[in-house]
Formats: C-alpha cells, structure tokens, sequence
C-alpha cells in the first residue's frame, strides 16, 4: 500500500492512533447521551468525510476510476465504519466506555483467526500466538471487573460491541484482501463517503433528529469523532495496515481498553484497583509480543 518510514515512525502513528481510538469511547458515550446512535454515527461520518474531502484535492489524489474498486470500497464503508461504529455507538447507550474499549479489544484475536485462514501471508507463528494470548489474557482480567458490575441486562449492548470488533477483524483482512494497491486517501474518502450516506438516510428515516436543537455536547462530540476519530485515525489505521499487515495493525485494539479507562479515571471519576494495572500490564506486553521481528 505504501513504503515503510522508519520503525520509530510507524510507532509513534501507533501511539497516536491509540490516542485517538481509545478517546473515542469517551465521545462516543457523551454523545449518545443527547443524541441517537444513528444521528451521531452520521454527525461524525459527514465531519471525517469533509476533513479528508479536504486532503484528498490537497494532495490531488483521484477518485477511482475503475466499478469494481467502487464496489470494494463503498461495502468496505458499511462493513469497516459504518456498521461497526454503529454498533459501539448503540452498546454504549447501556454499558460505560471502558466496557465498551475492553470489548473491542478482541478485533486482534478475530484477525488473526480469520487473516490465517483468508490470507496467504499472515499465518499464526509460536511469538504471534504467544503474543495474542497474553493480551487476550490482560482483556480477560479487565473484563472481570467491569462486566460483573454491568450485569445480563447489559448483555446486548456487550454483544453489540463484540459484533463490531468482528467487523473490525473482517474488515481489515478484506483491504489487504482487494485494496492493498489502493491509496490510503481514496480508501478513506470512499468508504466514509459510504458509511455517511448509509448512516445518515436511517438516521432520518429512523431518528428524525432536529439539526438545529442538538446538544452542544453532541456537537463537540461529533467534532471530535469527525476529526481526530475517524479522519485523522483512518489515515494512520490504513498506513499500519500497510507496513505491518492485518493481524499487526489490528493489535493496536489491544491499547484502547488502556487509553479507555484512564480517560474514564480523569473525566468519569473510574476508580483504578490492581486489577486495572495488572490487566494494563498484559495487554502491554501482548501489544510488544505481537510486533515483536
């Protein structure tokens, strides 16, 4: 997809994507909090969608030319980003953010299943499968905490959740799949141009909201998913999965439950216990295991 900078580059776009996608559930859990699920998804769509729209005539990268990269990239939109972020939108109405970060944590262990079984190059490794289980293994101790204080009426928005780390997982392996060629500006402003039309015909049809009586929490929310979530992260999430490969770049899912939790301690007054740490702890070094060669 495109060349390899140096290793501390591709690093420093891995701790800032984890910046980005870890902040996002905070947002996404302010949002839904004045908005529909479907309104936000949308408000946040057409904000990334303009940011990139803006880069994309910048660097005066074309739009495809060809019906069957369309095709690929307008479902990649509903599949990768539409459909997913909707789902983490409408689990967040009934379980905490850092539930909802825990949970999608599990994109990397879903990748890697389906990238051994889909892809030729990305086969399960001993250090690869060590890496997995470790962090596999810090979600496992962190999800003890709060999933028992969340209770089986939360159980549909924990599924919900789990079912959009599977679109992240499929996702991932289908752009490596099709549109490892494609130029990483094009991938996102189609499938963002995709998943805002999707997102925002059903808002209509099912929320009706009133534009011009949102929330200003709902509006800053949106900004900052537009923005920083999905603009800025696209871009960075597309180059890793060019330098790294689909069971790699999807580790990064293994660092928002960190990110998640701590802005859940600084703006939400979380409590940290042992097993909070202990779990950051593993998740950590799975992260490292993972990438490591």
């Amino acid at each position: 997809m495109n060349s390899k900078p140096r290793p501390a580059v591709q690093w420093l776009a891995f701790a800032i994507l984890s910046l980005a996608w870890g902040s996002s559930f905070l947002f996404i859990k302010i949002g839904v909090s004045h908005v529909g699920p479907l309104t936000l998804v949308a408000g946040r769509m057409l904000i990334g969608w303009l940011a990139v729209s803006l880069l994309l005539w910048w660097q005066g990268t074309g739009l495809p030319r060809r019906r069957q990269e369309w095709g690929h990239l307008l479902f990649l939109g509903v599949l990768n980003t539409a459909l997913p972020i909707y789902l983490i939108s409408w689990g967040e109405q009934t379980i905490d953010s850092g539930v909802a970060a825990i949970l999608n944590s599990t994109v990397p262990i879903w990748t890697i299943l389906m990238a051994h079984w889909l892809l030729h190059d990305e086969k399960l490794r001993p250090g690869r499968i060590a890496g997995v289980a470790t962090g596999f293994a810090g979600v496992l101790v962190l999800v003890g905490w709060p999933l028992q204080i969340a209770g089986n009426a939360m159980l549909a928005g924990q599924l919900a959740v789990v079912a959009a780390a599977f679109c992240y997982a499929l996702g991932a392996v289908y752009t490596r799949q099709f549109l490892s060629k494609v130029p990483i500006l094009r991938i996102t402003w189609v499938t963002l141009l995709s998943a805002a039309a999707v997102s925002g015909s059903l808002a209509l049809i099912v929320e009706r909201p009133s534009l011009g009586s949102l929330h200003p929490a709902s509006l800053m929310s949106m900004a900052w998913l537009g923005l920083v979530g999905t603009a800025l992260a696209y871009q960075l999430y597309y180059r890793l999965l060019g330098w790294w490969g689909a069971a790699r770049a999807t580790s990064v899912t293994y660092m928002l439950p960190v990110v998640g939790l701590l802005l859940g301690v600084i703006f939400l007054s979380e409590t940290v216990t042992l097993q909070i740490l202990a779990g950051a702890a593993l998740i950590g070094g799975g992260v490292l295991q993972t990438n490591r060669g």
